[in-house]
């Protein structure tokens, strides 16, 4: 048998209902409610909080997934506020989440890197990000960038944008004026991943081979499997021992947030095909 929840905060059953309602009609989810619960709903009958089995059922439907922290991101109010207490979030929260363009992947990277942003430095962040996207600078050389500009053509799109992604992704303000994530989020959609590497194309393009703060090295190897194997473990020690020391520096020294800039450490490798037939996949 289904008990009902208690609260930390005392959202509106009424509130919550019609919230709920309206997604169900917009979904084609009313048969997720129930005969009889749906009609005592439709017609404002409401004395209580609904069962957290029924929510689920027509945020699984309407939103294509179980996971809650995507119901929390897509929904505001009472509804936003039953799902943040019903509901287990965890470290977990938006590991489901499909990532939709370059712009939810630069927010991503800007509020989780144990630093934050402000809002004036999202909407710089944003503006610099689509002026590299729609110039055309060529990647060969380095340019001064003139940021006056940049925000002249982009900061009203801009300043919209950043609204729209710190409202959908229920970033939290805290004391400093920093956004950043409730919780220590892992995504695993291929997309960040793939947005990632777009970022980084248009930061080269913008600064070629010049900038005092970027770094890039690539490598082109022949290695057996079992060499490989053998490196990869060592990158894995490496990255844990890079993260120790990344957290140590950081409690020795203790610089000014504003005076951190969002660095992106990435360790990769691809293998290329050599003959007809070869799979390069793990076989489980």
């Amino acid at each position: 048998m289904e008990t009902q929840e208690t609260y930390t905060s005392d959202p509106c059953p009424k509130g919550i209902v019609n919230q709920l309602l309206e997604i169900a009609k917009e979904n084609d989810a009313m048969n997720e409610i129930g005969g009889a619960t749906g009609w005592r709903w439709q017609e404002g009958i409401i004395s209580r909080m609904p069962k957290k089995h029924t929510v689920a059922k027509i945020l699984k439907r309407a939103y294509g997934t179980d996971n809650p922290s995507v119901w929390l991101n897509l929904t505001s109010g009472d509804l936003k506020t039953f799902i943040k207490n019903a509901f287990d979030l965890g470290a977990k929260v938006s590991r489901d989440y499909k990532v939709l363009n370059i712009y939810e992947a630069l927010i991503i990277i800007s509020t989780h890197d144990a630093n934050g942003i402000t809002f004036d430095e999202l909407v710089f962040r944003l503006s610099y990000l689509r002026f590299c996207k729609t110039s055309d600078i060529d990647n060969e050389y380095f340019i001064e960038i003139d940021e006056t500009l940049i925000l002249g053509l982009y900061e009203s799109w801009a300043t919209e944008k950043a609204k729209e992604l710190i409202q959908k992704f229920n970033f939290e303000l805290d004391e400093q004026g920093y956004y950043s994530s409730k919780v220590d989020v892992y995504f695993t959609d291929t997309n960040l991943q793939l947005f990632q590497i777009e970022i980084l194309r248009y930061r080269i393009k913008a600064v070629g081979g010049n900038s005092n703060f970027d770094m890039w090295r690539t490598n082109y190897v022949a290695l057996s499997d079992d060499e490989m194997i053998e490196i990869e473990y060592k990158m894995i020690e490496y990255q844990r021992l890079l993260l120790e020391e990344i957290k140590s520096s950081r409690e020795r020294n203790q610089a000014n947030r504003n005076l951190r800039k969002t660095r992106v450490f990435n360790m990769s490798c691809i293998t290329l095909p050599k003959k007809t037939g070869e799979s390069l996949k793990w076989l489980r």
